[in-house]
């Protein structure tokens, strides 16, 4: 039982530092790649700035990497 929280709790601490560090350079890479969501671009978005796209692509990096890493 110890075992398996231990091994949960590596999972969501490299997710969590993957996700930290690829971050920023995928907000930059949406920025140069135009990967945005403008404002205004339908009624309902209320954001002043563009908005980058990539954080769904982190997101899967994120969970899956770990579990290729300790596996």
């Amino acid at each position: 039982m110890v075992t398996n929280l231990v091994q949960l709790f590596e999972v969501i601490f490299i997710a969590l530092i993957i996700a930290l560090l690829l971050g920023i350079p995928m907000r930059r890479l949406s920025l140069r790649l135009g990967l945005v969501d403008y404002p205004g671009a339908a009624s309902h978005k209320t954001h002043h700035n563009p908005t980058p796209l990539s954080g769904g692509l982190v997101l899967p990096f994120s969970l899956v990497l770990p579990l290729l890493i300790l596996n």
